[in-house]
């Protein structure tokens, strides 16, 4: 809510992109699966998370916002493209380089994603979750064992919303 045209470079951000320029992005289903991974690494990163659906349209065209709006304002569709042209944006197209680039692009202003992953970044939700809990350890046979499914866990919280 305190976001504005003026002063939007003072935090850092995280945004869910399905832009005019992708191939593809997959139907609602698809994208939102990888919402947990997106609000985990958003949280883990410190920064606010957002999403940019241009594709069919605008995600508050079907998704009415109700508690968080988490719709990227129309006035910084414009504000991104020339933060484009300075590289403070970084688009990462897959969930294991949004895992690697979280750490290694700390100083961009705007990290933006994309999934088209069929477990909804499942696997590197395991390890942001392990990494962010002190409780839980990153265990490497049950990741090698699930591979792509290890820490699909989360799904469960689909069941309570349907």
């Amino acid at each position: 809510m305190k976001i504005n045209k003026c002063n939007y470079k003072d935090f850092k951000y995280f945004i869910l992109r399905c832009s005019e320029h992708e191939r593809k992005c997959g139907g609602v289903a698809d994208r939102l699966k990888s919402l947990p991974f997106f609000v985990a690494a958003s949280a883990h990163s410190k920064r606010i998370f957002l999403i940019r659906w241009e594709r069919p349209t605008k995600l508050e065209e079907f998704l009415i916002p109700n508690e968080i709006n988490w719709a990227m304002p129309d006035w910084m569709y414009g504000h991104l493209r020339i933060h484009d042209e300075n590289d403070a944006v970084k688009f990462m197209p897959t969930s294991k380089r949004i895992h690697s680039g979280l750490k290694r692009y700390t100083k961009n202003t705007i990290h933006e994603g994309l999934l088209q992953d069929f477990y909804g970044g499942c696997s590197f939700y395991y390890r942001l979750d392990s990494d962010m809990d002190k409780n839980k350890e990153y265990n490497k046979t049950y990741a090698k064992i699930w591979d792509d499914f290890a820490g699909c866990e989360f799904t469960e919280f689909f069941m309570f919303l349907s």
